[in-house]
């Protein structure tokens, strides 16, 4: 089932292992555009691209088959498997969730507190 698209870059923002939650972002593109974050939380997997050119992004019931070896879920979190991109990237993860804001680049994430973004990237 698809969730969203948008047509424009994404990258990968923040990832906090102790949280186990994913922030992609896009960056407004001129002043008067907005920036979109993409979060992903109790993430058990990913392999995803560091940036996306467009991004859509489709939901699934997780199988067995979607599990690689030595991945499990944690009893009483269900989780899901969200392709991006038609597979170019997979997450799988308990939820996916986005904002658009008319916030400046670098600014906090709406999304509440994530150890360690205070509006930097990763590196």
């Amino acid at each position: 089932m698809m969730l969203a698209g948008w047509d424009r870059n994404f990258k990968i923002w923040q990832y906090s292992f102790s949280w186990s939650r994913l922030l992609l972002r896009s960056e407004p593109r001129n002043d008067d555009d907005t920036r979109v974050e993409i979060l992903f939380s109790n993430v058990i997997y990913m392999q995803i691209p560091t940036t996306l050119s467009g991004l859509e992004i489709s939901e699934g019931a997780l199988s067995d088959a979607d599990l690689p070896q030595g991945v499990n879920e944690e009893p009483g979190r269900p989780c899901k498997v969200f392709h991006l991109n038609e597979g170019v990237g997979m997450v799988i993860a308990t939820h996916c969730d986005w904002r658009e804001d008319n916030e400046w680049a670098n600014a906090p994430t709406p999304f509440g507190p994530m150890p360690g973004v205070s509006g930097n990237e990763i590196d």
